[in-house]
Parts: structure tokens; sequence; C-alpha cells
């Protein structure tokens, strides 16, 4: 699998591919309950989060390209192994990352996001940290990606906490034009 990866046009692709998948049965509920929510002063506008997710998909994906690289060609042995363990981490923050999106917006589990969010948030750190280790750029690449799930947790924290009325599944009542 890592040969595959080391390609950066299949490191990109996926998790730009999961990030649609993960995207596309949400778009109707964030369309329709993102102008009912109560935001806090820093939430960006709706239309910047499908741009600023594809950045991050190609970095991050760009990123695990260079780890992959190194599981299979690398001279070391424990540089393979820290990349390989690197490249778990990676995956395990798809995953988490793949299910925020239906949890917070299809199911609108806003305490169970909040939960997934953290949990992604420590998964990201674990891989920079492991990444550092086998190559520093692929590191860089992703702090960004941290930077963004950093605000995102905390706008999903404030969305938690100030939106009850919307949480555990509730239904759209007061719908706007």
């Amino acid at each position: 699998m890592e040969g595959y990866l080391a390609n950066p046009y299949v490191g990109v692709v996926i998790p730009l591919g999961l990030g649609f998948l993960s995207g596309v049965p949400s778009a109707q509920t964030v369309k329709q309950l993102w102008p009912h929510l109560v935001k806090p002063w820093f939430a960006p506008p709706r239309m910047a989060f499908p741009i600023v997710w594809t950045g991050l998909y190609v970095a991050m994906g760009y990123a695990s390209s260079l780890i992959a690289r190194a599981a299979t060609t690398h001279s070391l042995s424990e540089t393979r192994r820290l990349a390989r363990w690197g490249l778990g981490l990676y995956g395990a923050q798809l995953f988490l990352n793949v299910i925020w999106m239906p949890t917070f917006w299809v199911a609108r589990r806003f305490d169970l996001a909040m939960l997934n969010i953290s949990s992604l948030w420590l998964t990201i750190a674990g891989t920079i940290g492991v990444f550092y280790k086998v190559d520093r750029k692929a590191a860089y690449w992703m702090l960004p990606y941290l930077g963004w799930v950093s605000l995102a947790s905390a706008l999903n924290w404030s969305i938690w906490k100030n939106n009850p009325e919307f949480n555990k599944g509730k239904q759209l009542t007061n719908k706007r034009n």
C-alpha cells in the first residue's frame, strides 16, 4: 500500500475523495441549518469551508506521499518503521475526519462531534509528531490542517453550547428564506 501512496497524485486523491464522499450527504443539511445556528464571531462564512478543506486535503495528501516514500525507500529500518506508524496514524485521522461531517450535520449530534473532533485533533498532533521524525517537510505540510481543526473545534464547541434546540437530531422547525 505504501508504494501506491508514495505517488503524490494518489496521496492527494485519497483525502480529496474521502472528503467529497463525506460532504455529499451533509451538503443539503449544511445549507438548511447553517443560517439558523447561533455562531461565534470567529465563524468563517459557509462558502469558506469547501475552499479551505480542498487546500488542506491537497496538503495532507502530499504529506502522506512523502511519508509513504520513506516507508518504502529509506535506508534505515527504524525510519521505515516510524513512517509506517505515521501512516497508521494518518489513516486513523482520515477516518475521524470523514465521520465528523455526518455526525455533526446529518445526525446533528454536536456532542458526539465534539468528542470526535477532539480525538481528531489529538490524532493529527500525533501524526505530525511522527511525521516530523521521518520527514520534517511532511510535518510542516500538516500544520495548517491542525490549525484549521483547532478553529473547527472551537466552532463545534460554540455551536454545541449555543444551539441546544438543534442538538441530538432535533429537526429544524423555523425555516428562513
